[in-house]
């Protein structure tokens, strides 16, 4: 887990900084890592997006 650098962006172009700041969504910057984090969690992985629209990592929410 880590903490991006900018902003972070859902690929609807919803921000999800606060979310990873407050520990509600958890930032990976490996794919692999995200899934087998999610799959012991039981929820689910989505790719986020830097404000240029670059892929930034994977999130996963709590």
């Amino acid at each position: 887990m880590n903490q991006p650098q900018n902003l972070v962006f859902t690929d609807n172009e919803v921000e999800v900084s606060d979310r990873i700041k407050k520990g509600t969504t958890l930032f990976f910057t490996c794919k692999q890592n995200a899934l087998q984090f999610a799959n012991t969690i039981r929820t689910y992985v989505y790719e986020c997006f830097d404000s240029k629209g670059a892929s930034a990592g994977y999130c996963v929410p709590k």
